[in-house]
């Protein structure tokens, strides 16, 4: 965090483990920035993280409550495992990952009515051979349909980009 504050001017995620940490980073703001200046313009997007399938943690509750205190940015990351951690197809992916998305942008706006929120999901296919996380054009798919749906409800939204689970570097 010391090394983040102190080469840029610009907005980045502190994305916290726990809540205690992130107490600590809201401290090092308040001490740049000052805690006025933190919450009309933060320079931190905090990140509110469920646990797939369709639950918060106590943590992540504490963290999002902590954030909508000073109306930091809050950034949802949906993270569902299509086919471990959510349905098997992609479009069943989706629906769970905006149900997930709209209970946190809900939770925030009860905490603190009009805080910013940012449509963030993170869906990311299994490979049922492997077991292993993959990319390629599933997650594509999936992102493209995160997206649309952002749009939807007019929100800033951040998916990964193109990514592949090719074993070399090529075009």
């Amino acid at each position: 965090m010391d090394a983040v504050l102190r080469n840029t001017g610009k907005n980045f995620d502190a994305t916290p483990y726990n809540d205690d940490g992130f107490r600590f980073i809201i401290e090092m703001i308040k001490a740049v920035q000052g805690e006025e200046e933190l919450t009309k313009r933060p320079i931190i997007t905090a990140s509110a993280s469920p646990t797939s399938p369709l639950q918060f943690s106590a943590e992540v509750t504490k963290i999002t409550s902590r954030a909508t205190k000073y109306n930091l940015p809050i950034a949802v990351l949906s993270c569902p495992l299509a086919g471990a951690t959510s349905p098997v197809t992609l479009a069943g992916t989706l629906v769970q990952q905006n149900a997930e998305m709209l209970a946190g942008i809900t939770m925030v706006q009860l905490l603190n009515p009009g805080n910013p929120v940012q449509y963030s999901p993170r869906c990311i296919p299994l490979d049922m051979l492997t077991g292993q996380a993959c990319y390629g054009i599933e997650a594509t798919m999936m992102n493209v349909g995160c997206v649309q749906l952002a749009q939807y409800y007019g929100l800033p939204c951040d998916v990964y980009g193109l990514d592949t689970d090719s074993k070399i570097l090529d075009e």
